[in-house]
Order: structure tokens, then C-alpha cells, then sequence
């Protein structure tokens, strides 16, 4: 558990003040989990595998398969490799999660420290800018402290920790477990909405839409208690866009109803243009696709010139250009038709495999369908942003191990 509470925050340096990629909090969970492999294969724990715990893994590989594939077109192999290991890892997290998960109140805890400490990251990047620039330049991971400080001198915070799949487990018996006390049960959930209103970003905004609705279809039948929840959501936006407002001009409101033309419509449009050059390249390349992170060097040289100029505007921000802004155009481009086919036909798993547990909702298995509707959360923040950091892809195939976990014991 101690690799997944490391992956749930935002990497920092090992040893503060010696700047090395390979000493990062998120390398660390690495070396982690691989000795947990070789410990999983030293114990022969993979003898006793259930038969859904296999297929999970075969589905596994076959989705690795293609993605390795595809480094036959790529041209940009330090972008390939860079990516590789951000497919490979997960991997390995999710047969940790067949050996190594051995209660849901830890699976809980980690979710609940991570929030606690990604909660308190976002207040002071928010409120004491100074402080995080200070701390920042000694602590965190470079690439990630410029993402976070570019995004906040345009008015957003994303920390790349997708706090919004937590929300589902404070529904849960065991969380009421873990916290007794009935005004931190309160509090827990409002660390979660607040920072996701005031952020900025429309695709947490998404995932928060996605995890609330869901948990209201699932767990409340009381009109009393989703009008009150209702009216608590009401009060917060309304005081987050007030404090938006009063900080950047603007609102996470404004964003939704596109009042800004060039940062609210204009980027639905470049994604759009992103998501059909996307298909194109997958249909120029079927089998194999153009390879993990070449997207960009297969992109048009008037496309690669204009980012570049978008790229001054705002002082350098165009990693997110790199990479398609949705999961189905990501996968076609990046891995061909073929692999676009083998995902929808591994999702369409997951979703028939997942509504057959949910529509039963047994009380008993809250925790597995607090998995599930944290599953589908996290998803639904691939269908508008790329899919390519170890967090993302580790919380993916962690929570898809943890689903079969609880199916089978």
C-alpha cells in the first residue's frame, strides 16, 4: 500500500535539494513494486490466482501487447520510452494487488491520507503562492512543479492526483469504520468538492459530475438527504466562484458556460482538430499505430509552428499538445486500429462484468461498488484530457485488481 499512497500524490524529490528524476517520490513506488514482484514470484503467490485474476492479467497483456507493438513506426524513441514505462509499471501494480492487498480499511486509508496531504498541497499552492514557489524549487519534481505553476498563472490547479475517485469510499461501511466522528464524515467530502469548484478545470468538474451522481443513484433514497446534499453544493459553488472571481476574474461557471473565447471555445475546438488528426494517423497506420508519445512528431508542420506560437503566449505551455485530448483518439493513434478494437472490446469487460455487480448493489459489497464508480470516474477524465502519467494508469488497473480482489475472496 505504501507504493499506491505514493502514486496518489504529487511526486517529490527523495532527498530534498538533489534534483534527479530517479529520486523522485514516483520512482521510489517503482522500486517498490518491483520488489513486491519478485517477492510475488519468489512465494509463488501467482499459483494461487483465481481464473478471473488470470483473465484480468491476460486482458493486461494483450492491452501491453499492443502498445509495445507500436514502437515499429515510432520516430521519437526517448518520447516511446518515456511513455513505456508508464504502460509496464501498472502492470506490475496490479499483480501487486492480487498478492498484497490484504484489506479494504488500508485500501480506504491510503485513499484518505492522500487526500488529506493533496488537499493541503492545493490550500497552499492557492493561498500562500510565495511558500509553494519557495518549497516547490527543493521538493517537488521539476516537470511537476512547472506543470502546476504554469496552469496557476493561468488561473487553474491540476495536480495530476485525480482526488475526485475518493469521494465513493466515504460512503462506505468501511470508512464509517475509520472516522467515527460524524463531522469529519462531513468534512472529508467538502476536501474533495471545494478545491475540484475552485480549480478551474472543467474536466475535474467532470469527474466530480460522474463520482456524485453516481454515489446519489447508489447509496441515497432519502429525498431529505440529497436535497441537503444538494443545497451543501449549491453553498460551495456559490463560494468557490465567488473566490475565483475575486482571484482570477473568471470561474470554473464562467468555463462551463464558455464566456472566454480563446481559453474556453477555442481549446474545445483544438481538441476537436486533435481528435480527427488522431483517427487519421490510426487509419494511416492500422496495425501498429505511430507509436507511445510520438503524436506530435507525426503532427503536420503547420500544427507543430502554431503550437509553438500558442506556446509563447503562455510562456511555454504546450506539453499537453504532445498528446491527444481523448482516450479513444489516443489509443488509435498510438497503437492503430487493431489496438483501438482490442480496447473497446476490453472496456465493454469492464462494463458488462461491472453492471452485473452493481445492479445487484448487495450492502455487503458497498466497498467493491465504491471501486467501480471510482473506476468509471477516473475514465471519464480520459474521454477529454490525454491518459499518460504513471498515476492515471496505475489507479486505473489498481482499481480494475481490486474489483476482481473482492469478487473473488
Amino acid at each position: 500500500m505504501t507504493s499506491v499512497l505514493l502514486v496518489r500524490m504529487p511526486p517529490f524529490y527523495v532527498i530534498p535539494f538533489i534534483k534527479s528524476a530517479l529520486l523522485t517520490s514516483h520512482s521510489l513506488s517503482r522500486v517498490i513494486v518491483v520488489v513486491l514482484f519478485v517477492a510475488m514470484l519468489r512465494r509463488r503467490d501467482y499459483q494461487k490466482f483465481s481464473k478471473t485474476q488470470i483473465s484480468l492479467f491476460y486482458l493486461f497483456l494483450g492491452y501491453f501487447f499492443f502498445h509495445s507493438l507500436s514502437v515499429i513506426n515510432a520516430v521519437n524513441y526517448d518520447a516511446f520510452l518515456l511513455r513505456y514505462k508508464d504502460v509496464v509499471f501498472p502492470g506490475l501494480f496490479l499483480l501487486a494487488s492480487f498478492s498484497f492487498l490484504k484489506s479494504k480499511l488500508d485500501f480506504i486509508k491510503v485513499m484518505i491520507w492522500s487526500l488529506l496531504v493533496n488537499f493541503a498541497y492545493q490550500a497552499v499552492a492557492y493561498t500562500w503562492p510565495s511558500l509553494y514557489s519557495l518549497m516547490g524549487n527543493s521538493l517537488l519534481y521539476e516537470g511537476h512543479r512547472e506543470f502546476v505553476s504554469l496552469n496557476l498563472a493561468r488561473g487553474r490547479i491540476f495536480i495530476e492526483t485525480y482526488d475526485e475517485i475518493v469521494l465513493p469510499f466515504l460512503f462506505v461501511s468501511g470508512f464509517y469504520t475509520l472516522v467515527k466522528n460524524k463531522l469529519f464524515r462531513v468534512i472529508f467530502p467538502v476536501l474533495i468538492i471545494f478545491p475540484t469548484l475552485l480549480s478551474n478545470f472543467r474536466s475535474r468538474l467532470l469527474m466530480l459530475v460522474v463520482g456524485v451522481g453516481l454515489a446519489l443513484i447508489t447509496w441515497f433514497k432519502s429525498w431529505k438527504v440529497v436535497i441537503g446534499i444538494g443545497l451543501g453544493g449549491i453553498v460551495m459553488m456559490f463560494s468557490s466562484d465567488a473566490i475565483s472571481l475575486r482571484l482570477w476574474g473568471f470561474s470554473i461557471l464562467d468555463r462551463v458556460l464558455l464566456k472566454s473565447n480563446y481559453d474556453d471555445i477555442q481549446s474545445l475546438t483544438s481538441r476537436w482538430e486533435g481528435i480527427s488528426q488522431s483517427f487519421e494517423l490510426g487509419l494511416r497506420h492500422p496495425v501498429a499505430g505511430i507509436g507511445l508519445g510520438n503524436y506530435f512528431d507525426f503532427l503536420p508542420t503547420y500544427v507543430r509552428d502554431s503550437v509553438f506560437s500558442i506556446s509563447n503566449y503562455y510562456g511555454g505551455v504546450w506539453i499537453s499538445s504532445l498528446n491527444p485530448h481523448n482516450i479513444f483518439a489516443q489509443i488509435v493513434a498510438e497503437t492503430g486500429l487493431l489496438g483501438l478494437i482490442y480496447y473497446l472490446g476490453m472496456l465493454g469487460i469492464f462494463l458488462r462484468s461491472d453492471w452485473m455487480i452493481y445492479r445487484e448493489r448487495k450492502i455487503k459489497e458497498d466497498f467493491k461498488i465504491a471501486c467501480i464508480i471510482a473506476f468509471w470516474t477516473l475514465f471519464s477524465y480520459s474521454l477529454f484530457n490525454p491518459t499518460t502519467t504513471l498515476t492515471y494508469n496505475t489507479l486505473f488497473w489498481i482499481l480494475r485488481g481490486v474489483i476482481i480482489h473482492e469478487s473473488t475472496s
